[in-house]
């Protein structure tokens, strides 16, 4: 074991300072794995965006639009029929296509669609831009490539877990790379930097210009466990950032930068203390002290989307509480703020989204230039009536003194299914949701979430979400940060990716 100072992050509102509470807009089903043309015995693996004239979501076995006024679907297809129709030869498609992301990008106004393919060995990263403003579906308003996931005939053949993100020229996506030979590590991370000028050009996207740096036998135990690259606008002068929870150690966060080909050394960021989240209670008993009948939450990775806002990155991931014993009894939320500054990424604010009477799990975040920060999750938990699996958010807002404080979790959506059971035990949850910023007005968050339809199949919640900015809390209201001294257990994962 490892021994480090931290300074932690407590926050909470003294007495006669309460924050309004968001405003819940639009609020509809979105795909559900029964949807016409969907069907798929996969996980949600929910990903959505919001973008000027609608919202479009990808899940495993298709995609969708919505108009962003009403909620009503204007659109939808197969992710093989989205794939063909911008342009990916059948014989990459043959077994289909898994783990979407996509992403609205204000700045030059076009969309980014990722998936990969599912060839047994050697597949498939597919990268769709859109040729317009609008996420349509219609044929010819997306164009896609398709690069080889992994070096061709390398120990690692299979590439999933894709990442997506932006700055303000290139657009970055990650792999996590499965099937390593007898004796090595199971995974490796490879990297993926697309210009935006190549992918935006007239003629549809293509590769010039791009840089793949393919993952080797072990180098997660530097990068980090499923890196993120981050969504920003910047321009960052030492390149775009990458966050990832360490792959060796407990209350690590590792950060890198990659400029081009050339990725910086990894900085370890000493963080408050975690654990594996324990599978979540539904009211049906499942759940712990019997994680083996219930959901699986995976583990503490952070598995959706990390925003950079001027000198800020924002993160969040599912822990598990307590976190200084060997089997946590409880999924939590914990948050993280990362600065950026002139000697490098620091952590700058972190904390614990929780309750003892229930589960937090999946969550995701996004944060505007306001300093409001948005948190969706799903919560779940042992007794009838409050521990149905349902989408929740929770709302923060910077004071002045750039201290963050949430407001109480907010619900949004209402599923009655307690007992809720997949394909195979124990049971999957969707590896991601999504949280983004609406580009026609910041103060507004999009949220989509994985919520189920029966107690063996799933569906999703898209949420709009009005944050009140105008009773930010004056800075006496909190509690700032306090010296503590937190012990890194050192650790291996043992989980899939």
């Amino acid at each position: 074991m490892k021994r480090a100072k931290l300074v932690g992050c407590a926050f909470g509102t003294l007495p006669g300072f309460a924050l309004g509470a968001a405003t819940i807009g639009q609020n509809f089903s979105g795909l559900t794995q029964t949807s016409s043309g969907l069907s798929t015995n996969l996980n949600a693996a929910v990903a959505g965006a919001i973008g000027p004239t609608e919202y479009a979501e990808f899940v495993n076995g298709g995609i969708a639009t919505y108009d962003r006024n009403t909620g009503s679907q204007l659109q939808s297809l197969s992710s093989t029929a989205f794939w063909t129709n911008a342009g990916v030869s059948s014989s990459i498609l043959a077994s289909g296509a898994r783990s979407p992301r996509i992403l609205f990008d204000a700045t030059v106004k076009r969309w980014y669609a990722v998936q990969v393919s599912t060839e047994n060995t050697n597949n498939h990263l597919l990268l769709a831009v859109s040729q317009s403003s609008s996420a349509s579906l219609s044929a010819g308003n997306w164009k896609a490539i398709a690069v080889a996931a992994t070096t061709s005939g390398g120990t690692y053949g299979f590439a999933e877990s894709p990442s997506l993100g932006f700055d303000a020229n290139n657009v970055y996506v990650t792999s996590m790379n499965q099937m390593g030979a007898a004796g090595e590590s199971d995974f490796s991370a490879s990297i993926f930097s697309f210009a935006k000028t190549s992918l935006t050009s007239v003629g549809g996207p293509s590769a010039l210009g791009s840089h793949f740096v393919y993952g080797t036998s072990g180098n997660i135990d530097n990068l980090g466990y499923q890196p993120q690259a981050v969504v920003t606008s910047n321009s960052n002068s030492t390149g775009q950032h990458f966050i990832a929870v360490s792959n060796t150690a407990f209350g690590e966060i590792n950060h890198f930068s990659v400029d081009g080909s050339t990725e910086s050394s990894v900085d370890n960021l000493t963080v408050g203390l975690t654990n594996y989240p324990s599978s979540p209670r539904q009211p049906d008993g499942t759940g712990y002290p019997s994680p083996n009948n219930g959901l699986d939450p995976f583990d503490d990775r952070i598995s959706n989307n990390v925003y950079q806002v001027g000198n800020l990155i924002y993160l969040v991931h599912a822990i598990g509480l307590p976190a200084d014993v060997t089997e946590a009894t409880q999924s939590a939320i914990r948050w993280d703020i990362l600065k950026v500054t002139a000697n490098g990424v620091q952590p700058f604010q972190e904390g614990t989204i929780q309750n003892p009477n229930f589960d937090y799990f999946q969550p995701s975040i996004a944060a505007n230039a306001n300093g409001d920060v948005v948190v969706g999750f799903n919560r779940s938990g042992p007794v009838a009536g409050s521990g149905e699996i349902n989408s929740f958010f929770d709302v923060g807002h910077t004071a002045a003194d750039g201290t963050l404080t949430f407001d109480d979790p907010q619900r949004a959506s209402f599923s009655t299914v307690g007992n809720y059971h997949a394909y195979k035990t124990p049971d999957p949850w969707s590896q991601t949701a999504s949280l983004t910023v609406d580009p026609t007005d910041n103060s507004i968050f999009w949220l989509a979430n994985e919520v189920p339809t029966s107690s063996s199949t799933w569906g999703t919640q898209i949420t709009e979400i009005q944050t009140n900015t105008s009773t930010v809390p004056e800075p006496a209201s909190l509690a700032l940060c306090v010296p503590a001294l937190l012990w890194i257990a050192r650790r291996r994962r043992s989980r899939g990716a």
